[in-house]
């Protein structure tokens, strides 16, 4: 006898909540997993957050502040997401849509991003997909003291979070883009594959401008492409195996004076490239060198705390890995990751690498693997760590 419970088409959870650190809060999540009976399925969340003066101790933030009107100092993170499984295409072509609204604020700066993104999705076989895209965004980032963000970023004891969060140019800015993307997986296992093959390309066209009012004059038009091919070898029956991928990517300009907007940057180090850095810790080899070479005494020189966004324009980041098993649920790994990335495309070497190594333990678990890796930097410079650790869950 077999028995079918359908679990319910629609759920809502409502979570307020209340800190001294981040105020009052209250979190609003709507789904229906099968609109109309036709398997449409709709998300909808909703997080918003008010901090009082009366809990803010620092009097330059409750300044800070004050100036906001209250429709940027209630903080909020908006997110509707669409899945229409067939759109009268057949049933190998599906559409997604998404949309984000987000204010945040923080001690210095306040950012506010809305972005809209649609991807339509064409899957003949299990093993290969291919979608088209398009989106668009809005940024509006503000340093209360009236610095630009490379001033702010460039200032010491800003956290590497706070620099992936101000991937945006000054001001209020706009971009629209479209993307094609193409994969083939042949792997056993997403998460942990000891066996197969992976290849995968996208190709980005992106045009960024700055709003009428913004005295910003950064212009952006230009492709991005990246690709990404892995094998996994097999090389015992318990599950000893090779694994090794090599990732690379590519930015060209389509207009004079056009730069690439930061947050499509190539960026290395972490768990998915370097493991001997800290997440996208690693300098462009073009500005490590200009480091390097310049005089120390010289005061026009640039430094290392002047480069506040670690990104690039050409990157490529060959890595290998030998997976080793201790028991059906622990084994452990000895990696070699290595790679770099240049602001200028004309300065790529490929010959010229960074190398990290290490080692770590993995964990089964029903959702994939625990990882807890240490890489370290086998070649350091002067301002570089002796190496990082790194937590994930599934490996590339």
């Amino acid at each position: 006898m077999v028995r079918v419970t359908e679990r319910l088409p629609q759920y809502l959870d409502i979570r307020p909540g209340f800190s001294t650190g981040e105020g009052f809060r209250v979190q609003f999540e709507y789904g229906h997993r099968n609109i109309a009976g036709k398997a449409i399925q709709l998300t909808f969340r909703v997080r918003l957050g008010y901090l009082p003066n009366m809990f803010i101790l620092d009097p330059a933030v409750r300044t800070n502040l004050d100036t906001l009107p209250v429709s940027q100092r209630l903080e909020r993170l908006d997110a509707a997401s669409v899945l229409f499984p067939e759109i009268g295409l057949g049933p190998l072509v599906s559409l997604g849509i998404d949309g984000i609204d987000v204010r945040k604020n923080a001690r210095d700066f306040g950012l506010t991003k809305d972005a809209l993104s649609s991807a339509l999705n064409y899957r003949p076989v299990r093993t290969f997909t291919t979608s088209f895209g398009v989106s668009g965004e809005r940024n509006n980032v503000a340093i209360f003291n009236g610095q630009t963000v490379d001033q702010y970023l460039s200032q010491p004891g800003v956290t590497a979070d706070v620099g992936r969060l101000l991937r945006v140019p000054d001001g209020l800015t706009y971009a629209v883009a479209q993307r094609v993307t193409a994969s083939w997986d042949r792997r056993d296992n997403p998460f942990g594959a000891t066996r197969g093959t992976l290849i995968g390309a996208a190709v980005e066209h992106v045009r960024a401008f700055p709003a009428s009012d913004n005295p910003n004059t950064q212009l952006s038009d230009f492709l991005r492409t990246s690709g990404v091919v892995a094998g996994y070898l097999r090389l015992s029956k318990r599950g000893l195996a090779l694994a090794a991928t090599v990732r690379g990517g590519y930015v060209r300009q389509l207009m004079q004076n056009s730069k690439t907007y930061p947050d499509r940057l190539f960026f290395l180090g972490g768990v998915d490239s370097l493991r001997g850095f800290l997440q996208d810790a690693l300098v462009p080899q073009d500005i490590a060198d200009k480091i390097v070479s310049e005089a120390a005494g010289d005061p026009t020189r640039l430094t290392i705390n002047q480069v506040a966004i670690r990104g690039g324009d050409v990157f490529i980041n060959p890595r290998a890995e030998l997976r080793i098993p201790l028991s059906d649920l622990i084994s452990t790994a000895l990696f070699l990751d290595t790679g770099n990335v240049w602001v200028e495309p004309r300065n790529f070497d490929p010959t010229v690498l960074r190398y990290t190594s290490g080692s770590g333990l993995r964990i089964a678990t029903p959702i994939g693997p625990i990882a807890l890796d240490y890489g370290v930097n086998l070649v350091r410079r002067a301002w570089e760590d002796f190496g990082a650790f790194h937590f994930s869950i599934g490996l590339f």
